[in-house]
C-alpha cells in the first residue's frame, strides 16, 4: 500500500507545489471496484460512525453535568468505560477493514484491472 505525505514535489508547470496527504495512490482514483464490496464497507462506516458519535455525545452530556450538582448523569463510569472500549474496538475494526480494501484495491489496479485475489 502506498501512502503519500504532504510534501513539496517536482511538479509540472501550473501544478500546485503543495500536495495534501492522502491514503491512496492517485492511480487508484479510477480503479473499478465491485460495488458490493464498496457499498458493504460504506454501510459499515455509517453504522460504526453513527454509533461512536452517539457514545461521544452521551459522554459529553455527562461531562457537562459534572458542573451541575442538581442533575443526574445518564451513565456511571463503569458504563462509560464499556462504551469507550466499544468505540475503540469498533474503530479498530473499521480501520483494519479499510486497510484490507485499500490493499486489495491496489492489487486490483496493479494487475491491469483484473482482480488477482479474492474480495476482502
Amino acid at each position: 500500500m502506498t501512502k503519500t505525505n504532504a510534501t513539496v514535489k517536482d511538479n509540472p508547470p501550473n501544478e500546485p507545489l503543495f500536495q495534501p496527504f492522502q491514503w491512496h495512490d492517485e492511480a487508484l482514483d479510477n480503479a473499478r471496484l465491485p460495488s458490493s464490496t464498496v457499498m458493504q464497507f460504506v454501510g459499515q462506516v455509517r453504522d460504526i460512525t453513527a454509533g461512536v458519535q452517539t457514545i461521544l455525545e452521551l459522554r459529553q452530556r455527562d461531562s457537562a453535568e459534572d458542573d451541575c450538582e442538581d442533575t443526574l448523569k445518564l451513565l456511571n463510569e463503569y458504563f462509560h468505560g464499556n462504551l469507550t472500549r466499544l468505540s475503540i474496538a469498533a474503530l479498530e475494526l473499521l480501520n483494519n477493514k479499510s486497510e484490507k480494501i485499500d490493499n486489495w484495491a491496489h492489487e486490483y489496479h496493479a494487475k491491469e484491472g483484473r482482480a488477482e485475489c479474492e474480495h476482502p
